[in-house]
């Protein structure tokens, strides 16, 4: 038989684990909101710039704890001649004088990438 302690013990411990599942629910959600919130940034700007060409320079960032990195790409490329996209920490893109300047998540850049082709067709990659 459970003691008054016990009880009082079981419920602490009650409390403090549907506190935790809440916050990684909420955790989790504002995530996937992040996220949907990128991509229809991305969805509605980029959607018309394609562009290709060999990566120059990079070098590796932090925002918000995560890791990114700014690409600066010789364009062999570009159905723009000119173009500054900026929306703060979501991305950007700049397209001049035959280079652009492109945010990319660090994992490509981890991969060592020497090449990239945005969009090409409307595909969307």
């Amino acid at each position: 038989m459970l003691t008054k302690n016990n009880k009082k013990g079981c419920l602490v411990t009650f409390v403090f684990i549907a506190v935790f599942i809440a916050a990684i629910v909420f955790t989790l959600h504002r995530i996937n909101k992040s996220g949907e919130t990128i991509q229809d940034w991305r969805d509605k700007n980029l959607k018309d710039i394609h562009f290709k060409g060999k990566v120059l320079d990079s070098k590796e960032i932090t925002i918000e704890g995560r890791h990114y990195g700014i690409v600066c790409i010789g364009l062999d490329y570009s159905n723009k001649d000119s173009c500054y996209l900026y929306e703060p920490g979501i991305s950007f893109l700049k397209i001049k004088n035959g280079k652009a300047l492109m945010l990319m998540g660090s994992n490509l850049l981890d991969n060592r990438v020497d090449y990239i082709e945005v969009n090409i067709n409307n595909s969307g990659k």
